[in-house]
């Protein structure tokens, strides 16, 4: 019992002198906040255990950017024009559109075919060009008008040949002559023939040698079709891309057309109709008859040689307008586009200053 005592007296006397010490032991001053903020400032960073910065991804059009840079290459190109005989033809004019890296993503460049048909493009950058020729006095078959592709994982690349150039045909139009040329946008109605006559381009003339009648029109159930019946002569397709040349025979009194006839092979977009030469006892024709299946009107384009000739080859300066017809006659409006010849640069220019408004250049002030 005595040692029990003994212990807790022991203690309790530690304990107190435990207390004492700690309320009497001197105290360390708070360091000022400067202080305390150079010390975090200046705290050493363990590397090893320090993240690294994750590195930011490059945007959509950074991207795109740089793809494209990758497609960029260089771009050589040597061509030769000849006409439908194999003959060289100087003065072409041959315009190139480079896909690059231009705002515009692309790029017009143009040169002309020397003495020998020759004319290249080198020294420039791009993905893909294309290529369109046209000289005056010649026509461009549309298989002409051609692409190349430069750098592409998927298709063959375009390879430059200096000595082997690559040939682009143009087809030599012929001698024009004086033809009545009319272009309408006619009005039809299911089953109401309209009538045109060929000779004076007048529509809905009971002399009309052209008969249009509608027999169908739903263009959303794809149900379209119409016939095409000459009251004089005959009417034979045209499916040359050129024709300007009529035959002399294989004609038919009418044809129908529908929803699937083969079409001209230089049309495009959603027409429906066709091309044919006609035959009068006047002379030949070329019509064409354009409509969209639904539609209210189709549209007619036509050409006659007066002349008797087969000759189809078309020049707007020599164009017979229906309304001189009407003022002084057919022979007289055909003596007259013979003897008209064509304007001079310097009248062409003097006529579109005039159209626009424009003072001459010489105009006094």
């Amino acid at each position: 019992m005595k040692l029990s005592k003994t212990v807790i007296f022991l203690v309790g006397l530690f304990l107190v002198v435990a207390v004492l010490w700690w309320v009497q032991r001197p105290s360390e001053a708070p360091l000022p906040l400067q202080e305390i903020v150079k010390k975090e400032k200046t705290r050493p960073v363990d590397t090893k255990k320090a993240a690294p910065l994750k590195e930011q991804e490059p945007s959509l059009q950074e991207k795109s950017l740089a793809i494209a840079r990758e497609e960029m290459v260089d771009i050589v190109f040597y061509g030769k024009v000849v006409d439908e005989n194999e003959n060289a033809v100087a003065g072409a004019e041959i315009k190139f559109a480079v896909h690059d890296l231009s705002k515009s993503a692309r790029t017009e460049y143009q040169t002309v075919s020397d003495a020998n048909g020759l004319f290249s493009l080198t020294g420039i950058q791009g993905r893909w060009m294309g290529i369109n020729l046209s000289k005056d006095g010649y026509y461009t078959p549309v298989k002409e008008n051609r692409s190349y592709e430069y750098y592409n994982r998927f298709a063959k690349i375009a390879e430059p040949d200096l000595d082997n150039p690559v040939v682009f045909h143009l087809r030599k139009k012929g001698d024009a002559e004086a033809m009545i040329h009319l272009e309408k946008q006619v009005p039809i109605q299911l089953n109401t023939p309209v009538t045109v006559d060929l000779k004076i381009g007048k529509i809905g003339s009971a002399d009309g040698q052209l008969q249009v009648t509608l027999l169908e029109n739903q263009g959303k159930l794809k149900q379209w079709s119409m016939v095409l019946t000459m009251n004089q002569g005959g009417i034979i397709p045209a499916m040359e891309e050129f024709p300007t040349i009529a035959p002399e025979d294989g004609y038919s009194s009418a044809v129908t057309l529908d929803i699937d006839s083969q079409l001209p092979p230089s049309w495009i977009g959603v027409y429906k109709g066709g091309r044919f030469y006609v035959r009068l006892q006047e002379g030949y024709g070329l019509i064409e008859v354009k409509m969209v299946p639904g539609g209210e009107y189709f549209r007619l384009t036509t050409y006659f040689n007066p002349s008797g000739s087969s000759n189809l080859a078309y020049d707007p300066v020599k164009q017979i307008k229906p309304e001189r017809i009407a003022a002084v006659g057919l022979e007289r409006a055909i003596e007259e586009v013979r003897q008209r010849r064509p304007k001079t640069p310097e009248e062409e220019a003097e006529e579109i200053r005039r159209w626009e408004g424009k003072p001459m250049d010489n105009a006094p002030e």
